[in-house]
């Protein structure tokens, strides 16, 4: 069932505001409770450094002390202090209570995943930076003029220490600086918190609320009520997460002087004007659009979406902890080999959370005709993709969910093959898509993309097409059974065909039966004849000789292949092929049968 927020009734609609505002006020609690520990802090190390800095100077003042008091202050105050550890972990804490704030306000749920703990990690680490260019920027310039006026004008060392505890002491207890530090941390994480929990809520698209108060800004006023698609925000985010230069982040998320009255839509999203804080001490928070209708059931296209991006972030996770131990045994640091084998432990169970959730997502999108094609989308054009999507959409459920499962897992190596075949050595299938988009007459368009890709299917589903066909499935003995009986069948029916017309029985051999077949088979349908073809051929070793594909020598070297060519064609014929699966229906009932009951099962 859809819903429209404008169709919430006037209670259902103020309690939902007096939701955001209450949300707001205990975000403003959180910037004033991380103002005051910033100010503390940075007091705690600006009192400890001068007065270690003081004694050890000599009571007059000289150019060579003045450059000693500007540089360890600079030490002091700057990047140390940003990198602190005490700095870092309050800045953390409440950088992820903004987060899960934000989060909240849409999840069904605000657990953190790791693409969430890696926003986390990223914002701490830029804004710990921003912290340390305090000195730089708004102190150091001030104690440099300070001290050199000390000198000009013959102060001692204790004179300059109470000079610069006038000037700095205030600003060090109320800087508006440490505000907007505060404020621009938590706003940032409170919007990506918004975005994730949207994410996994299945909104599609948001709205800038800004405090429409005396205090509000034009720039602010121009972005209230503007709306953005939720998807579009991610990327935008995932973009600036993946920025290590706190510069250039500050570049992809800029601050902004101006009003950007008249500004597309586009414009707004080039100019970083679609996720708050648009500016110092901004208030602007996220709320979901009036204006679109949001299922009630996640929108199931954006949670795989959602889903996968997670993956690729665990598989980065991964691979950083694996070159991270491969440093640690070259240092023979055991300590932290054995704490980042921990840590992968807990990634891989993490990781396998994901993995279930997004297999089931993915079964879910195919019960609705939503079709996935990752893996394939590289090596073909637009126009393909869309023909290939559009052809799995009115596919059996059972096989679009089964697509769905490996879709990921699909590979191209070359579609200007000669030839059409799936090579499990290099993970991928080989043919010539300009072929397989022409109808020749014997088969249909996009048939043999689909069979190769049956048979990497069954590949990657653990072997099953090798090792379980004969015990739990029968495939094998039951394709032989069947192709024995129907060729039994035509020897009884040319014997007595011959004894109806007053010829003798006797020359009427089992070759007989295997010429009649491949008589009947080459005159079939021409795309119903390869359908059926390989089943006669591999169960004969190519006795009963219908003139297609495969060498007698393919089937003698394996011959349970004829178990993987039979699902391969099954599963093509499924999608593409009707009159194909009628065929198969036909000639093979039980065999027919098995597989929809492999397909079946693997599908759940």
């Amino acid at each position: 069932m859809n819903i429209k927020l404008t169709e919430l009734g006037r209670h259902e609609a103020w309690l939902r505001l007096s939701s955001i505002l209450k949300a707001g006020d205990k975000h403003i609690l959180l910037e004033r409770k991380l103002t005051s520990e910033l100010i503390k802090n940075w007091s705690e190390v600006y009192n400890y450094i001068l007065a270690e800095l003081f004694k050890n100077l000599p009571a007059e003042l000289t150019t060579q002390a003045a450059e000693i008091i500007t540089q360890r202050l600079a030490d002091g105050l700057g990047q140390s202090f940003g990198s602190s550890e005490k700095v870092r972990a309050e800045l953390n804490k409440y950088i992820t209570q903004a987060y899960q704030s934000g989060k909240s306000e849409f999840a069904a749920k605000s657990d953190l995943n790791l693409p969430d703990k890696r926003a986390i990690e990223v914002l701490t680490k830029h804004n710990c930076y921003w912290l340390g260019e305090h000195y730089g920027k708004h102190i150091g310039p001030k104690i440099a003029e300070l001290t050199q006026n000390a000198i000009n004008d013959g102060l001692g060392r204790n004179e300059l220490a109470e000079e610069l505890r006038k000037a700095l002491g205030g600003e060090v207890g109320g800087y508006k600086y440490w505000d907007v530090v505060s404020s621009a941390a938590l706003v940032r994480s409170r919007s990506f918190g918004c975005i994730s929990g949207m994410v996994e809520a299945g909104i599609v698209e948001y709205e800038i609320l800004a405090m429409g108060d005396e205090r509000m800004c034009p720039i602010c006023g121009e972005l209230n009520g503007q709306t953005f698609s939720v998807r579009g925000a991610q990327r935008v985010i995932n973009h600036a997460l993946s920025i290590d230069d706190p510069d250039k982040f500050k570049e992809a998320m800029p601050w902004h002087t101006q009003s950007p009255a008249g500004m597309s839509k586009e414009k707004l999203l080039a100019e970083g004007m679609s996720i708050p804080p648009f500016h110092g001490r901004c208030r602007c928070t996220l709320i979901m659009s009036e204006t679109v209708e949001v299922l009630e059931v996640n929108d199931t296209e954006a949670k795989v979406n959602s889903l996968i991006e997670q993956d690729k972030q665990y598989q980065a996770e991964y691979d950083r902890i694996q070159q991270e131990k491969g440093a640690a045994i070259q240092r023979r640091d055991v300590k932290t080999y054995d704490k980042l084998f921990r840590r992968e432990q807990q990634l891989i169970e993490d990781w396998r959370k994901i993995g279930d959730e997004l297999r089931a997502a993915k079964i879910e999108a195919a019960e609705k005709s939503i079709m996935f094609a990752s893996g394939i989308s590289e090596k073909l054009d637009e126009a393909d993709m869309k023909k290939i999507i559009s052809i799995l959409e009115a596919a059996p459920e059972d096989v679009r969910k089964v697509w769905n499962i490996y879709e990921d897992q699909m590979k191209i190596i070359n579609k200007n093959s000669s030839d059409g075949f799936y090579s499990p050595i290099d993970g991928g299938i080989h043919f010539d898509i300009y072929e397989d988009t022409i109808f020749h007459g014997d088969r249909p368009v996009y048939s043999v993309i689909f069979h190769e890709l049956g048979h990497l299917i069954d590949n990657k589903a653990d072997g099953l097409m090798d090792w379980s066909l004969r015990s739990s499935y029968g495939l094998y003995d039951t394709l032989k059974a069947e192709v024995n009986d129907y060729i039994d069948a035509r020897q009884k029916q040319l014997k007595a065909e011959a004894m109806r017309d007053g010829k003798s029985t006797k020359d009427i051999k089992k070759k007989d039966a295997y010429s009649s077949i491949a008589y009947e088979i080459t005159h079939l349908p021409r795309s119903s004849s390869i359908t059926v073809s390989d089943l006669f051929s591999g169960a004969t070793f190519n006795k009963v000789e219908d003139g297609w594909i495969h060498k007698t020598e393919y089937w003698k070297a394996n011959p349970d292949m004829i178990c993987c060519e039979f699902f391969a064609q099954v599963f093509s014929d499924l999608i593409v092929n009707p009159d194909g699966t009628e065929m198969t229906k036909r000639y093979a009932p039980k065999s027919y049968a098995i597989v929809r009951q492999m397909i079946s099962d693997m599908a759940k």
